[in-house]
């Protein structure tokens, strides 16, 4: 009841096309969306687009700035809240649409003052993660995530602000829909300057010439090819991931079972022998998923946020408590019939025949990439 009482995130740039829109019935629609429903968990779907760094090397040559050349480290750090300028108004003063479009500035008290927000915020409060980071073409990006499912990207080109909304909606375990929008140019305006020949190639130049005379069409051929390049290696992750974290969770029951009996001394023991054979405990805050997943680098800290508000708000993810529930009954069965999960160690080693095989069918590669019953 809690959730569907709470408010539609929608950024304000997004609010404002809406708007638009609606004063101008019958004219050309000023906003695109695009949609797939994609065989693939919430959870990896949102890992993957919080990931700018592996855009030029999973999808080179898709568009011109993706290239593998291009590619390069991208740390992330976390960005400023915005301050408020010199003539901002004081709060009091504010009307009563404000916190649509503004935030105090968090360094005043009664007399605070209120600032625009960013076109890229979708509520005055801020994203619940965001992060600077500079890009393969851009040094200035923001990356944000607000929980449960937006994801935006926000830059500057030739003083004109870029935004990428995307949206991710889990509908089933192991399934979920991918929304995206696109801002359709006005009839008679005037076309962004694309970049130099040279740089563009004749891919990128024929995918230029197809964004001016059809937007639409080329913004569901682009994004319609980045899922395909994804879904595959995603797919095998997803299914990987999911039989590590079901044979987690079985030790873990097992051992706080057999822990019961025990002194605290060999419950101690126990949770020295589970950290040394999943790679190492858990950091304050984490749970068994940090020890199932390796992190080294800062373009991770998008990912890493968004996974911590899982773990702390959201019981790990959508259909948790409901795969725990069917990993305890295929236990169940799986010990009257003889036969279970191999340990966590030997899950991590047999990457190939669990992840590669399956996907050399030509039936499960139809699934992923059926553009024709995924793609609305």
């Amino acid at each position: 009841a809690a959730a569907a009482a709470a408010p539609l995130l929608m950024t304000s740039r997004l609010r404002q096309r809406a708007a638009e829109c609606a004063k101008h019935v019958g004219a050309t629609k000023p906003i695109d969306w695009f949609l797939r429903e994609l065989p693939l968990s919430y959870e990896m779907v949102i890992e993957n687009i919080l990931d700018p760094a592996h855009l030029p090397f999973s999808h080179h040559g898709q568009d011109p700035a993706l290239k593998r050349s291009a590619g390069k480290a991208m740390p992330m750090r976390p960005r400023k809240t915005p301050t408020a300028p010199s003539n901002a108004v004081p709060a009091a003063a504010a009307s009563a649409d404000a916190p649509a479009t503004t935030v105090a500035s968090s360094n005043q008290d009664s007399s605070r003052v209120q600032a625009p927000i960013p076109y890229y915020w979708p509520r005055p409060t801020g994203p619940d993660a965001e992060f600077d980071f500079k890009g393969n073409t851009n040094p200035d990006v923001t990356i944000c995530f607000t929980a449960p499912y937006l994801v935006t990207y926000s830059w500057v080109v030739a003083e004109t602000e870029v935004l990428t909304e995307m949206v991710v909606v889990p509908v089933a375990p192991g399934r979920c829909r991918y929304l995206s929008t696109d801002f359709v140019p006005a009839p008679g305006s005037k076309p962004r300057p694309p970049p130099p020949l040279h740089l563009l190639g004749l891919r990128g130049a024929a995918f230029r010439l197809l964004r001016r005379f059809d937007p639409v069409v080329s913004h569901h051929y682009f994004l319609n090819n980045i899922m395909d390049g994804d879904a595959v290696f995603m797919f095998g992750q997803d299914e990987l991931l999911r039989a590590m974290q079901a044979q987690e969770d079985a030790e873990a029951a097992a051992g706080s079972s057999s822990s019961a009996g025990t002194s605290g001394a060999g419950s101690s023991s126990g949770s020295s022998s589970d950290a040394t054979t999943t790679g190492g405990g858990d950091s304050p805050g984490m749970s068994k998923w940090s020890r199932l997943y390796f992190l080294p680098t800062q373009a991770d800290r998008a990912w890493m946020a968004a996974r911590r508000w899982l773990e702390e708000r959201a019981g790990g993810g959508p259909f948790r408590r409901r795969q725990q529930q069917r990993q305890g009954e295929q236990k169940a069965a799986g010990a009257r019939e003889g036969v279970g999960l191999p340990p966590t160690s030997q899950l991590k080693q047999q990457w190939p025949p669990i992840v590669l095989t399956p996907l050399s069918s030509p039936e499960v590669r139809a699934r992923l990439l059926s553009r024709y019953e995924q793609h609305t």
